[in-house]
């Protein structure tokens, strides 16, 4: 009986993992929040080092858009507060 339960875990544990998808934060350059900027078909996004593009390309790819947010960021550097996109995408 405790081989069919350490068997039949062990096959859960490999299908889970088998079907494990991806995702990821992308986030849009920070834009001064006095440029006036909105989110567009022509914003792009930053996701890591080898995954980046718009809206239309990130979906074209199989990218599947969970979440979108308009973040603020007090940049020191910066004379005002800039505003950015941020998003979370996944790949089933």
């Amino acid at each position: 009986m405790n081989k069919r339960i350490a068997l039949a875990s062990l096959a859960f544990c490999l299908s889970a993992s088998a079907i494990a998808g991806e995702a990821y934060v992308c986030r849009s350059k920070p834009q001064p929040i006095t440029s006036g900027q909105s989110l567009s078909n022509k914003t792009i996004f930053v996701c890591s080092d080898s995954l980046q593009g718009t809206l239309p390309q990130l979906a074209k790819e199989g990218w599947q858009i969970v979440q979108v947010f308009q973040q603020t960021d007090e940049n020191d550097d910066a004379p005002t507060p800039e505003i950015y996109h941020e998003l979370i995408v996944q790949k089933p």
